[in-house]
């Protein structure tokens, strides 16, 4: 196992994007490594990797008052057979511990803020790090910022 990549130092690093006139949100997983954020490449022998390309999104309304289409879901850009199977597992496990989310803290509801802590609660994630525009440097590197779960509440 790389030791850059372990499960205590995980982190969700939040951001707004724009695609064809759509706007979301978006959650990946990165590692503070070295005073950087580094997002894991897949390895079937390292399954500190298995998080590569895992992504935490919503849509926003045109309005921007509002999120709508939550969901965990891969995206890379190409899979082979150990890769799918490794992403299945994962997104079983995600599904198993987000329902014990909802069965201990309620159903989310409209509420992405709620839907992306109980989806880093069944990652094992309890840091978290906002994007900020391109070009703007903060303490924790260019153009972003760790922030607490009552933070990223408010950035949503």
């Amino acid at each position: 196992m790389d030791d850059r990549y372990r499960a205590s130092q995980r982190a969700l690093l939040l951001r707004h994007e724009e695609r064809y006139g759509l706007r979301r949100m978006l959650a990946t997983v990165v590692y503070p490594v070295g005073g950087e954020l580094h997002s894991p490449c897949f390895s079937p022998i390292d399954r500190a990797t298995e998080l590569a390309d895992l992504e935490i999104s919503a849509h926003l309304s045109a309005d921007m008052t509002g999120a709508y289409g939550f969901h965990v879901a891969f995206a890379p850009r190409s899979v082979e057979l150990a890769r799918a199977q490794s992403m299945v597992r994962v997104l079983r496990r995600v599904e198993r511990r987000m329902r014990e989310a909802q069965t201990r803290f309620g159903y989310p509801g409209n509420d992405f803020h709620q839907y992306l802590m109980h989806a880093a609660l069944a990652l094992d994630i309890s840091r978290y790090v906002l994007g900020q525009p391109v070009g703007q440097r903060t303490s924790s590197g260019p153009g972003h910022q760790w922030a607490t779960a009552d933070e990223v509440r408010g950035w949503i």
